[in-house]
């Protein structure tokens, strides 16, 4: 049996796997210098949970920003953790000399941890900066969508609404643009011969005439364009000989 993952699930964890890629390759030349870019991370998916945020979640933006924020967080640090594990420093002065990136050194924060060794120092600061990075994906899913609130589906749907009612209203209740067609040899500019207003409660309106004639429709009469009337003669102009010569 499939079963779908939510949106901000879906979210988080392809959010979080390529921060996990990200750190896992930054730990091993800024140390926890990479937690700095946890907090990049982590606006990226808040992002991302603003710009794929479901319709049935609108109004509820902290909820899904947290949901989402936590996945990505967990995620990125499970791959700094396996980095550190594989190829991070094993001492306190070694971790904290390479824990500098973009100008932030961590380096004072590490040596007055230094007590608590170099794992302790990495899982206080790891927890600390999860926190943090939760809170900015928050934000930023907070903030990238602010208009997407229960007042904003209320709006869409008395739209709508309006719509559908216009819409039955416009079917029912008044006369029909004609349909024109194009008779073989024609210009395409006479209405539908079967066209009338007001309608005859059902009964056919194309009916041909008993002996086969041909008529033209009351429709097409009133729609056809008045013929030119046909010009005089001036009154200078008299026949000539020459106009004449047949006679």
């Amino acid at each position: 049996m499939r079963v779908a993952l939510p949106v901000y699930a879906r979210v988080g964890a392809s959010v979080g796997l390529l921060g996990a890629v990200a750190l896992a390759l930054a730990q091993p030349m800024v140390g926890l210098g990479a937690l700095v870019l946890l907090g990049l991370v982590a606006m990226l998916g808040g992002l991302a949970m603003a710009k794929w945020l479901p319709r049935t979640w609108y109004g509820r933006q902290l909820e899904a920003g947290l949901r989402s924020g936590g996945i990505t967080c967990s995620l990125a640090l499970a791959g700094l953790v396996i980095s550190i594990i594989v190829a991070g420093a094993r001492s306190v002065p070694a971790l904290a000399a390479r824990s500098h990136v973009l100008g932030v050194d961590l380096g004072p924060v590490i040596r007055a941890l230094g007590v608590l060794g170099w794992i302790g120092a990495s899982v206080v600061l790891m927890l600390g900066a999860a926190v943090v990075a939760m809170g900015i994906a928050t934000g930023a899913a907070l903030l990238a969508s602010w208009g997407k609130d229960r007042q904003a589906i209320e709006v869409v749907e008395r739209a709508r609404e309006a719509g559908q009612r216009s819409s039955r209203a416009l079917g029912g209740g008044g006369p029909s643009v004609p349909d024109f067609y194009d008779p073989p040899g024609g210009s395409g500019l006479l209405p539908d011969p079967t066209f009338t207003w007001p309608p005859t409660n059902g009964a056919p309106t194309n009916a041909a005439p008993a002996n086969g004639a041909a008529a033209t429709p009351p429709a097409a009469e009133r729609y056809a364009p008045p013929m030119p009337a046909p010009r005089a003669p001036h009154p200078s102009r008299r026949p000539s000989d020459d106009e004449n010569w047949l006679c």
